[in-house]
């Protein structure tokens, strides 16, 4: 029997529905972090302009504030926001 093995990261996906939906956020450094108003909670997902300032997944939100001053951590997005029904 063959079999394939599917690894997905989808550390980028939540910030990318966000800006998907947040038209002011494209093209900005976005991350999803955990209740984002407590600065030694954690980055939880971060977009590809966040990953190029050396913000990392687990980074504490204050020192990914400090390597991208720009950041916006937003709290992780609600599943009816990802999870929609297709329109057919």
């Amino acid at each position: 029997m063959d079999r394939t093995i599917l690894h997905v990261d989808l550390n980028n996906f939540y910030p990318s529905v966000e800006c998907l939906h947040r038209l002011e956020m494209r093209g900005q450094p976005v991350a999803v972090g955990e209740d984002v108003e407590q600065p030694h909670r954690i980055i939880l997902a971060k977009n590809y302009i966040a990953k190029r300032y050396d913000v990392k997944t687990d980074d504490v939100i204050w020192q990914a504030k400090q390597k991208c001053p720009n950041l916006i951590v937003l709290p992780p997005l609600s599943a009816s926001l990802v999870i929609r029904p297709a329109k057919s």
